[in-house]
């Protein structure tokens, strides 16, 4: 998403990006490559365990273990994308 936008300004909107560039730079994460190879990977892993995980899900326990999974990403990833 990141590329996405970034090339919407720079190309639908040169001169808002020629004013605005100094902070849409600095805005943008540090390893975008690692960012998409993790997408990636992760969009397999849906794709190829969706049974598995939809089955898993529909019980308390997959519901709690899901919510701590989301929680631990959600710390681990964020600190290093700011």
């Amino acid at each position: 998403m990141v590329v996405v936008g970034y090339l919407d300004v720079s190309w639908l909107s040169p001169g808002y990006y020629h004013n605005q560039r100094s902070q849409i730079i600095p805005g943008s994460p540090p390893r975008p490559s690692l960012l998409a190879v993790v997408g990636a990977v992760t969009v397999v892993i849906a794709w190829s365990w969706h049974a598995p995980i939809k089955a898993r899900i529909g019980t308390l326990a997959g519901r709690l273990l899901l919510s701590r999974v989301a929680g631990a990403t959600v710390i681990v990833a964020l600190p290093r994308l700011c």
